[in-house]
């Protein structure tokens, strides 16, 4: 309740009992009839400020997703967690919609001037592996830099990628099978995502699948900064998990 909502409750109350009526009954009903109105006006204020509901859980191909030409990341995140980024990061994180436990929020990349797509295809036996590897640096900043890999296979697809703002501020977070993991410099972020029940952080689809969304380690970020290098690398790159 805010401050204005609380001193027009009480300037209703000294009004109405300052001037009572005859009749109790008539005296309590337009007490009751303020508050209504009151109400009523503040829920019309609020809607011009309320994020749209997210209404679905998104498809598996999108909870990370790179949007290359509009220089962003589409990105599912816990609501409590997304609105945590928003707050402490606005110039970089913002929600687009979301409920009460999950929220669609955009990365925004074009602080970064110089970017970078390469794929690669990788052959087996058994099976085609493609690479689409993004990069996205700061010529003024070497601190600063985006890294994001899409592993396509025929079974699964890897979505991954590490956000680094400066020296002391990163972001990683990975995709696959249903299970997104992310983790961050910040600790409060990552005590949003810990303190949040288990079964809060578990979402079914129409279709039965899951997302279900847990917090990442330091070591998984540090192999994919490696990872990335190596495939970048001319040499044959070491595709190891």
């Amino acid at each position: 309740m805010n401050e204005f909502f609380q001193t027009s409750i009480f300037s209703i109350i000294i009004y109405t009992f300052r001037y009572p009526t005859s009749n109790g009954i008539i005296h309590m009903k337009i007490f009751l009839f303020h508050i209504f109105l009151l109400l009523f006006c503040s829920q019309l204020a609020a809607q011009k400020y309320k994020i749209p509901d997210l209404q679905k859980i998104p498809h598996q191909d999108s909870v990370i997703c790179m949007q290359y030409e509009s220089n962003q990341i589409n990105l599912y995140l816990l609501t409590p967690v997304a609105k945590e980024l928003q707050k402490k990061y606005p110039e970089s994180y913002s929600i687009v919609r979301c409920n009460r436990r999950l929220a669609q929020m955009r990365i925004d990349l074009s602080g970064f001037n110089d970017k970078k797509v390469d794929t690669l295809q990788f052959k087996t036996d058994s099976t085609i592996s493609i690479f689409h590897l993004y990069q996205y640096h700061d010529t003024g900043d070497t601190s600063r830099y985006l890294y994001y890999m899409s592993i396509s296979k025929k079974t699964d697809t890897v979505m991954s990628f590490c956000l680094k703002t400066n020296d002391h501020t990163w972001i990683y977070s990975t995709y696959l099978n249903g299970n997104m993991r992310l983790i961050s410099s910040d600790s409060l972020i990552n005590m949003k995502l810990i303190n949040i029940k288990p079964q809060h952080r578990d979402f079914k689809t129409d279709r039965g699948k899951r997302l279900y969304i847990n917090l990442g380690t330091t070591s998984a970020k540090n192999k994919f900064l490696v990872k990335f290098s190596n495939l970048l690398k001319p040499k044959d790159p070491d595709l190891e998990e």
